[in-house]
């Protein structure tokens, strides 16, 4: 098992309230002062989200100290300043269907997450351009291409954004993958 000291130095790699629920793993009992202390986020950032935790049943206070109640994994808990969790983008539910299946469709996503037509169809055709997706089935008249994410390309749990000027960043490694082919789809 990896050491708190090289566990802390991967959690400083991330940003915001990742950084933070890495953090939260590693120490599992902390006061406010010692996650400041530590942690490059905004204190105003580190406190509204520990009360998001303390709220939503993540983590629990006593006398200054908080300790971690509930470890969902890696992924920090989406949580909105009352406790209530905060629902998965249509993006993140296409990603998520994505990884799972073999080969989809623009309807695919659409009927399988509940995400607008138009939205799967920039959100492929984003990550498509980008080299993440491989299209497996041509379109023909009356019949919408298929496409499939490779292994290589699964690099997490959470959805590639796209960019405006046509890039894609992976939110799992920091990558950003470069519009590959010609103009705006």
């Amino acid at each position: 098992m990896k050491s708190v000291k090289t566990r802390i130095e991967k959690a400083l790699q991330l940003t915001g309230s990742d950084q933070v629920w890495a953090l939260i793993r590693v120490w599992r009992c902390f006061s406010f002062a010692e996650m400041t202390d530590i942690a490059r986020v905004h204190p105003d950032t580190i406190r509204g989200y520990l009360r998001a935790l303390v709220q939503s049943g993540h983590l629990s206070v006593n006398e200054g100290f908080y300790r971690l109640e509930r470890d969902v994994g890696v992924d920090r808990p989406r949580v909105r300043e009352d406790g209530s969790d905060v629902p998965q983008t249509g993006r993140q539910r296409a990603w998520t269907a994505m990884k799972i299946a073999k080969t989809f469709s623009i309807r695919d996503l659409h009927v399988t997450c509940g995400i607008a037509i138009l939205d799967a169809r920039d959100y492929i055709s984003g990550l498509h351009h980008a080299g993440i997706l491989v299209v497996v089935e041509a379109s023909r008249p009356g019949v919408l291409a298929k496409y499939t994410l490779p292994r290589h390309a699964n690099t997490g749990s959470k959805a590639p954004s796209l960019r405006r000027d046509g890039s894609v960043l992976d939110l799992n490694t920091g990558k950003v993958h470069p519009r590959l082919t010609g103009g705006r789809s």
